[in-house]
């Protein structure tokens, strides 16, 4: 390795690191375990950065840990660059793939664990790495890094090897051995490793350079034979046609040799450039499903609530559903266990054994297809019954209306056309609206809008879901496709809409260019970019698109893009779009569109309205009444592990608990968060406590907290901790009639809308608000504790008192 290489690499990542957004690294400096004095920079970038083609990054490595890096600095680990799955990036299509890649094509079982990097150094120590920490850490209940390490001693140990003999192996030959951990009894996945298949299996043997250079599979199975890792199955083809056709055999089998298995990794070279290239195939099923098996699980854990029709596999996952539910509503330790990600395969097991059929035969019997077929949600036959809903990805000036009413102008009876900025009512309408224009006949419908936030883009799936049976037959296949405007926001593309935006003046509903200040218009075009999040077809929200089409914004670049639409949904769904109009119907088509002139100014209102002579509620609460009692049983759990984490003490000491504490009942922003129900149930709140509203029974001015005689009964459940806040999830004593009256008796109409009911403890910064509270415990609910990418140390740790508090419900206003 050339040290000038590695340390022009360190330079150019600590001048990325000081970027704002785009290309901007970040630096985590890590202790190793058995040599404390060693330090490792460990360096990764935003996972949006990877891949992107009109962005050079100093390293694409997807874990980099670097040494010395003040004065001679060594790649100590190097991961794999990125690499993304089929059709995922453009340059993975097919098509690409045809092009521009040479054999041979080596095939490798994709296996369904952690990733795990192993390095030495000189003295022959070895150093472990999960994908961006090593080393002994407080802020995590499970280390990925330490787990690795043990499992690696111990497999060296039955081979009568030595530790420092690999350390030296790998130091001297510059290299990285790469390893999949799975083990259920560390880390429960989707797929099984029980005891007998339980290990670290190699995959890969990366140079520690700065350019990506891996050894082939051949020596790749040879090191793992000396040094006791388990095997990776691989293969060899010559030609991407063969390639191709056996991917797609084994995909639509849903198994490889009979096993159920994630998908492959494929490596290949470069054409252009002789380099290294890896892409992944990733398996739909049984994946999918019991991925979704999982996720609908955890939902109703959270919830207590059950929903009936899913994405896909609606027939058996609700006679998934029919058979947990009792067994979680029986077994409190069950669902516990569950929603910290242990005893899910053994909940999914016990339910195949009982259905009478593995994963694969359910998804291979007629039977069951012909069930799912009915309520298509497994087949998802393309046919002139299929609707097609084309959801907007984008910023202000992109360009998305222009095309969206060109495509309208040139199919106007089958496609129809709804403008967000059309809507002046309820957000929901925009969704409600699509779906009404598919009751009236249209096969396509375009919904502009920006979605430019992942929040937005959930909203989208969350309306479908909740509003489509009343616009869309039962057996009827809803393709939603993704119409990606902006793949990042460059200066170039600021400076390009910034300018469209001005020269339309006040053709447009909400931003009037030529009347406002000029100002304010530039403030909201910089409000929407910097907010932009970026499409991304691999994670939550945007995996649930069908499809998605990537478009470009430049000059004249809208009418380009309407032929890209119509040739991408030619090309994916066939003869759906049975031919492209001619040019000159194009042209006039969008000229048409050019020429649009809204009739409608958008105003934006206030929601519910509630009586001038009555006071306003922010929100409702369960105001905790012996604060004192319930934060010496906090104490007493944190003092029982003080040792383990003791960055928490030292983060109690400069902020104490908070003196009053409440568990959040209902805020008012869930009215437009969580659907209708919830406004329903604000208007119940509003009901049942009008009397305390009245400012003539509440009459002080400067009053910002009614109590009332209502109350709520609860236990701690488990203490949720990061760098900005400590918080305490509660069990209510009734999930679902959590309120009381005076006289005992439990109210049947009002609920607590939080998925995770919590206490907010104390806030150790002011970068969070108390809101940051909900996402951090919902997330730890639904994901776990795990080495994140975002590395926010997030810790967890369950009461073990099982005393029971009460509330005061109060109004807040």
């Amino acid at each position: 390795m050339a040290e000038q290489d590695v340390t022009e690499l360190v330079k150019r990542l600590e001048e990325a690191s000081h970027l704002k957004k785009h290309g901007k690294a970040t630096k985590i400096t890590c202790s190793i375990f058995d040599r404390p004095d060693v330090k490792l920079d460990s360096w990764k970038f935003n996972e949006w950065d990877y891949g992107k083609s009109k962005r050079v990054l100093p390293c694409s490595a997807r874990g980099l840990f670097i040494q010395n890096a003040d004065s001679e600095p060594r790649i100590v680990t190097r991961g794999y660059d990125k690499f993304f799955n089929i059709d995922e990036v453009q340059r993975t299509s097919w098509r690409s793939i045809q092009d521009n890649t040479e054999g041979p094509y080596e095939i490798t079982v994709k296996e369904n664990g952690c990733i795990i990097l192993i390095g030495g150094l000189e003295d022959g120590t070895v150093v472990v790495c999960s994908k961006h920490s090593t080393g002994p850490r407080d802020d995590i209940n499970r280390n990925h890094s330490q787990a690795g390490q043990q499992f690696l001693e111990q497999q060296l140990k039955e081979k009568n090897l030595g530790l420092k003999d690999l350390g030296r192996y790998l130091y001297e030959a510059n290299c990285t051995a790469i390893a999949e951990y799975c083990d259920d009894t560390f880390e429960e996945h989707i797929l099984e490793y029980n005891r007998d298949n339980a290990g670290l299996y190699l995959h890969g043997l990366n140079y520690n350079t700065v350019g990506f250079s891996t050894f082939p599979m051949a020596k790749v199975a040879e090191f793992a034979n000396a040094w006791g890792f388990k095997h990776i199955d691989y293969f060899t083809t010559e030609d991407s046609s063969s390639l191709k056709t056996f991917l797609t055999e084994c995909e639509k089998a849903g198994h490889y040799n009979n096993q159920e298995i994630e998908g492959f990794v494929i490596r290949c070279k470069d054409k252009s450039t002789g380099g290294t290239f890896f892409f992944k195939y990733k398996f739909k099923e049984p994946y999918l499903m019991y991925r979704q098996w999982r996720e609908v699980t955890r939902e109703y854990i959270s919830t207590k609530q059950r929903v009936f029709r899913y994405r896909s596999h609606n027939y058996i996952t609700n006679k998934y559903m029919d058979f947990v539910i009792p067994l979680l509503d029986r077994d409190p330790k069950l669902a516990d266990d569950f929603m910290n990600g242990k005893g899910i395969i053994k909940l999914r097991k016990l339910f195949l054994e009982d259905y009478g059929m593995s994963g694969l035969e359910i998804l291979n019997l007629d039977k069951i297809k012909e069930l799912e077929e009915a309520e298509n949600h497994v087949e998802n036959v393309i046919d002139e019954n299929t609707k097609f809903l084309l959801v907007t990805i984008a910023t202000i000036g992109c360009g998305k209306s222009t095309v969206s009413l060109t495509l309208n102008e040139l199919f106007p009876e089958s496609w129809g056309l709804v403008v967000n900025d059309n809507i002046t009512s309820n957000k929901t309408d925009y969704i409600k609206s699509a779906l009404q224009l598919f009751k009236d006949g249209k096969q396509f419908v375009l919904a502009d809008k920006n979605n430019h936030q992942f929040r937005e883009r959930a909203a989208v799936f969350e309306w479908i879901n909740q509003y489509r049976d009343s616009y869309i037959p039962y057996n009827c296949n809803l393709q939603v496709i993704a119409l990606c405007f902006v793949d990042e926001v460059s200066p170039e593309m600021r400076a390009l809409t910034i300018d469209r935006v001005m020269k339309r003046g006040d053709n447009h509903q909400s931003i009037k260019s030529e009347s406002d200040d000029q100002q304010k218009v530039l403030k909201i075009m910089q409000g929407f970019m910097n907010r932009f999040q970026p499409f991304l077809p691999s994670k939550d929200p945007d995996n649930k698109f069908d499809f998605h089409i990537q478009l470009e914004v430049g000059k004249n670049s809208s009418l380009k893009n309407t032929i890209t639409v119509l040739k991408e949904l030619q090309r994916n769904y066939g003869d759906v779009i049975p031919s492209i109009p001619d040019d000159s119907i194009v042209h006039q088509a969008f000229e048409r569109a050019l020429n649009y002139k809204p009739t409608i100014t958008k105003i934006i209102k206030g929601g519910n309205k509630i009586d001038k002579k009555q006071h306003k509620p922010v929100y409702f609460s369960a105001n905790v009444i012996d604060t004192d009692l319930l934060l010496q049983h906090v104490r007493k759990t944190i003092e029982t592990h003080a040792s383990e984490y003791p960055s928490l003490l030292k983060s109690l000491d400069s902020t104490p608990f908070k003196d009053a504490l409440h568990i959040t009942l209902y805020h008012k922003s869930q009215i437009r968060s969580v659907g209708i129900k919830a406004k329903q149930m604000w208007a119940k709140y509003l009901d049942r406590y009008k009397e305390y509203l009245s400012k003539e029974n509440n009459s002080e001015a400067t009053k910002n907290i009614i109590a009332t005689e209502d109350s709520v009964s609860f236990k701690l459940r488990d203490l949720i901790w990061d760098k900005h806040v400590i918080l305490a999830t509660v069990s209510l004593l009734d999930d679902t009639h959590p309120i009381v009256m005076p006289d005992g008796t439990h109210l049947d109409h009002l609920t607590c809308l939080n998925k995770v009911p919590h206490i907010t403890l104390a806030l150790f910064s002011n970068e969070k608000t108390a809101k940051y509270s909900g996402e951090l415990a919902k997330e730890v609910y639904e994901f776990g504790i795990q080495e994140s990418d975002t590395d926010t140390g997030m810790i967890s740790l369950g009461t073990t008192d099982n005393l029971q508090f009460s509330g005061k419900v109060c109004i807040n206003l």
